[in-house]
């Protein structure tokens, strides 16, 4: 259904700055959100990578894109006289919401990756875009983007920035652009502890509530954990230091020998013991 049409009205939300603007992409937001059983909102693109889901702005792309090459490859002559005349109208001065002028806007955010999209030539003659180049580009700028997220997320007063600060410190894979999914969404393991552990990976963890009772404009280095009084209140406090979750460090003492970073936690092979480790932490968040 995201994709209905797509190569026609898809156009307008084509650009790198409306990533994540349109209604559509709100709606599938919020159906993965509610798939992954969490309630709070959280920023779209760590929701993105966690479900292993590109944004519908990819695949609008690739779907102009196709059918663009698909009108040029086309013999029907009522298709070329149209090709022509989007070409034609395009040209024209003060003509630059056509369909075209938007393609080929969204293609030259890409060209700074490098590539050199064009669909039309100086002689005003249409020309094929290569779906894999397009394909490659669009990762090496999802890449990009989130290789310049950067500072200390324990300076921040910002919540959405720091979470895209702590995703990317704590579960980021080495290529955020091949989409996969955690394997912990892959197994069967009880439910109510996957949502606890998917809670803490998207930053939307209890965790920061006890936090806001300081104030919305104090940086977190600055916000004691109010459980135990000690530490900064932050996802790697909760699980290795804080004193509320001490009783579930040695309950679970096959999680953490020789790890001493969120980032090691969560790459423990025993996913059911993981899991169950930190729904047992965070049920002490609630009590």
């Amino acid at each position: 259904m995201a994709l209905y049409g797509a190569q026609i009205w898809g156009a307008v939300f084509l650009r790198e700055a409306v990533l994540f603007d349109s209604p559509l992409q709100r709606l599938w937001s919020h159906a993965l959100r509610r798939a992954l059983g969490q309630r709070s909102a959280c920023a779209h693109r760590v929701l993105l990578q966690e479900a292993g889901a590109r944004p519908l702005q990819f695949y609008w792309l690739r779907a102009c894109v196709m059918f663009w090459n698909g009108c040029i490859e086309s013999d029907n002559s009522l298709v070329r006289v149209a090709l022509l005349g989007e070409i034609t109208l395009r040209a024209k001065p003060g003509k630059s919401a056509t369909w075209l002028s938007r393609v080929a806007a969204a293609l030259s955010d890409l060209n700074a990756q490098g590539h050199s999209f064009t669909l039309v030539s100086r002689e005003r003659n249409p020309l094929p875009v290569p779906l894999d180049s397009l394909a490659l580009a669009w990762d090496q700028r999802w890449d990009k983007q989130w290789a310049g997220i950067r500072g200390d997320p324990r300076q921040l007063t910002e919540v959405p920035a720091r979470r895209l600060l702590v995703y990317k410190g704590h579960f980021l894979s080495a290529k955020p652009s091949a989409f996969e999914r955690p394997a912990y969404l892959s197994e069967m393991l009880p439910w109510r502890a996957v949502r606890s552990l998917t809670q803490l990976r998207l930053g939307v963890a209890p965790v920061r509530s006890t936090c806001r009772a300081r104030g919305e404009d104090t940086p977190y280095c600055q916000r004691v954990c109010l459980r135990c009084g000690a530490g900064v209140d932050d996802e790697h406090h909760l699980l290795f230091d804080c004193a509320s979750t001490a009783a579930c460090r040695r309950d679970y003492p096959g999680v953490l020998p020789q790890v001493q970073t969120v980032r090691e936690l969560v790459k423990c092979a025993d996913h059911l013991l993981l899991v169950k480790f930190v729904h047992a932490c965070a049920e002490r968040l609630t009590q």
